[in-house]
């Protein structure tokens, strides 16, 4: 997959590799970000209570 040079340069994006081989981003947190990617590019995304609070708590242990 090609990635796109700005998000790349400014470190917004989590990779397959980031998680599964380098391990720089947890896998919850990664699994978290693809939920949410998937409910995006849906034609018809409503934002769930339970996805956003779980992608916060995943993001918050992956800074600790």
């Amino acid at each position: 997959m090609p990635l796109e040079p700005v998000l790349q340069w400014r470190e917004q994006l989590i990779t397959d590799e980031d998680v599964l081989d380098s391990q720089i981003a947890n896998t919850e947190t990664w699994e978290a970000l693809r939920g949410l990617a998937a409910r995006l590019t849906e034609d018809e995304w409503r934002p769930r209570r339970d996805e956003w609070a779980y992608a916060a708590r995943a993001c918050v242990r992956g800074l600790g």
